[in-house]
C-alpha cells in the first residue's frame, strides 16, 4: 500500500460513481493523482481499467467497509478456528473419518460455494490433535464434577447395535446418586 504520510487528500468535483472508490490525493512534488481506497495504488489516468482488471483486493473480494451479516442479522466475520473447530465436531458426531476435509473436492465446494476465504483442509492429524483435546478436557470436567459431589454415586453402562443393520454400536453410561438418608 502506498505510504500515507507524504499525500494530502484533496477535494474534488468529479461526480462519476467510479470515484466512490477513489480519493484524489496530492504528492509532495504537487502532482495530483487517484488513490485506489481497498488497495492504495496511485493511478494517474484509467481508473476505470483498475477497478475493473487490476485492484488485487477487489479481485480478492476482501472489502473492508462491506460488513456481511448472518441469518440473525448481526454483523458476521469468517473465523479459521471457529471452522477448525466445527469440522473436527463433525467428524466425531458424524463418525466420519478424520481425513475426511483433506478431499479437494470438499475443499473446493468450500472455497467455491461457502467461504471464499476458507483456505483449505485441516490435516487428519490436526483433527485428530483437536478430537484428544477435547475428550481430555471433557473426562477431566467430568472427573471433576464426580469429586465434587457430596454424595455417593453409581454408573451402569449399556451396549447397543445401530438401527437398520448399521455397522455403529453405542455405549450409554447412566449415573445414579445416592442421597443418603439423614
Amino acid at each position: 500500500m502506498a505510504e500515507q504520510n507524504y499525500q494530502v487528500i484533496v477535494e474534488h468535483g468529479r461526480k462519476a460513481p467510479i470515484w466512490n472508490h477513489y480519493n484524489m490525493v496530492m504528492l509532495p512534488d504537487g502532482t495530483k493523482k487517484a488513490q485506489c481506497k481497498r488497495c492504495g495504488d496511485l493511478l494517474e489516468a484509467a481508473a476505470k481499467r483498475h477497478h475493473e482488471s487490476s485492484c488485487k483486493k477487489l479481485k480478492s473480494g476482501d472489502d473492508p467497509n462491506q460488513p456481511i451479516l448472518d441469518n440473525s442479522g448481526q454483523i458476521w466475520s469468517y473465523d479459521a478456528a471457529l471452522a477448525q473447530e466445527m469440522q473436527m465436531k463433525c467428524v466425531i458426531q458424524v463418525g466420519l473419518p478424520f481425513g475426511h476435509f483433506e478431499n479437494p473436492h470438499i475443499t473446493n465446494m468450500i472455497k467455491l460455494s461457502l467461504q471464499p476465504r476458507y483456505v483449505g483442509s485441516v490435516s487428519r492429524q490436526t483433527l485428530r490433535r483437536d478430537a484428544i483435546k477435547l475428550w481430555k478436557m471433557a473426562k477431566k470436567d467430568t472427573r471433576q464434577t464426580f469429586l465434587s459431589l457430596p454424595n455417593n454415586v453409581s454408573l451402569t453402562c449399556d451396549i447397543w447395535s445401530a438401527p437398520f443393520g448399521l455397522p455403529q454400536s453405542y455405549i450409554c453410561i447412566t449415573t445414579h446418586w445416592i442421597v443418603p438418608q439423614s
